[in-house]
């Protein structure tokens, strides 16, 4: 006899996994970047023109990179590729609150573009239209109101936590919380129903 089919189709916590760790993507890298931005001008003393130059390497380099994520994905297995880019993503907002030269401030938002790009909308959409093809409009929608999420829910948080200690004493406790709303969640991802034996949408084969 065939084991019975599970009552929810796992494809609903790949749903779950990708709207946690965009909440924690795009409200402590893409919305609190203008929470950084400010504390690098009043706290470190760079101009202006610096900083946002800063903010758009880390735009520009998280949108070419997200091609090579795209690839990651499709090749191996996606939970390692998130992984490694909360890592990544986490070791660059900690370096943040140390930076001193320009140099460093270019450097380091670069590599921060690319963390970014391995936990955003790139494996999170890609993710959730293999899981479903009828109900795609749907997931897709669930899964990507994380980003609103993340910016009314963590940014503020990062501000407040960049207010009270300082960047260098907030960094490490943002890194903190990038890493678990990211790391955890990405462990429950799976690549495709194909590893249960499902079709999309939980069909049979």
């Amino acid at each position: 006899m065939s084991s019975p089919r599970p009552k929810i189709f796992y494809g609903w916590w790949v749903v779950l996994s990708v709207f946690v760790f965009m909440t924690f993507s795009s409200g402590l890298g893409f919305y609190n970047l203008s929470v950084i931005l400010a504390a690098l001008i009043h706290e470190r003393g760079f101009s202006v023109s610096l900083a946002s130059g800063a903010t758009a390497t880390f735009f520009i380099v998280s949108g070419f990179a997200g091609l090579g994520v795209a690839k990651l994905i499709d090749r191996f297995d996606p939970r390692w590729t998130i992984i490694g880019g909360a890592v990544l993503a986490s070791l660059s907002i900690a370096a943040l609150g140390q930076i001193r030269e320009v140099w460093e401030v270019y450097a380091v938002h670069a590599v921060f573009g690319v963390g970014f790009a391995t936990c955003n909308m790139v494996p999170g959409a890609t993710l959730v239209a293999r899981w479903f093809e009828r109900r795609r409009a749907l997931t897709l929608s669930i899964a990507s109101t994380g980003l609103s999420v993340g910016g009314i829910l963590l940014t503020p948080v990062s501000a407040k936590l960049i207010d009270g200690l300082g960047l260098s004493g907030a960094t490490p406790w943002i890194a903190g919380m990038y890493l678990l709303g990211c790391v955890p969640v990405a462990l429950l991802i799976r690549a495709s129903p194909l590893q249960i034996g499902l079709g999309p949408d939980g069909d049979a084969m």
